[in-house]
């Protein structure tokens, strides 16, 4: 997954930083999933691992999905904020609408997701939750991107 677009460098400097390091800190969350699950490109179970391992990744589960869900919503909201302070750019613009509304979609799916794979956990089929996690943030993520970010960027950029 490829959260940085081309289109964000044209964005002004100060809205720049902050978008490029949240899009950086969402791809650090997807590496740490992969980093933690060592079945994540596997269809093997966590009966492999050692109990430390079992351990340490049903742990760090909860937290995964807890962060996802905490700076994914720091990030729409910035992104709504520097969507909105474009000039003659207002909450009635249908493209702003149509963003909006697909980031309140994302939040509800990821707040799916989450019990979705809070449900796995309590299974104890770690491995299984930790795929379905990675897998779908990323397909919703570039769904966005690809469909949004990059468009909007580019149009409120337009000469």
């Amino acid at each position: 997954m490829t959260i940085l677009v081309p289109s964000i460098k044209s964005l002004p400097p100060d809205d720049y930083v902050l978008i490029e390091a949240e899009h950086e800190r969402l791809e650090r969350f997807l590496s740490d999933i992969k980093d933690t699950c060592c079945h994540l490109d596997n269809q093997l179970s966590c009966n492999s691992c050692s109990s430390l391992k079992f351990a340490s990744c049903s742990g760090r589960l909860p937290s995964f999905l807890y962060d996802l869900i905490d700076i994914t919503d720091k990030h729409f909201c910035h992104e709504e904020s520097i969507m909105l302070s474009r000039p003659h750019l207002t909450e009635e613009y249908e493209y702003f609408r149509v963003h909006r509304q697909a980031h309140v979609n994302i939040m509800l799916a990821l707040k799916k997701i989450t019990v979705e794979c809070a449900s796995l956990l309590q299974g104890r089929v770690i491995a299984d939750g930790y795929r379905q996690l990675h897998q779908r943030v990323s397909n919703l993520f570039e769904d966005h991107e690809r469909l949004f970010d990059d468009p909007f960027i580019r149009s409120t950029y337009a000469s």
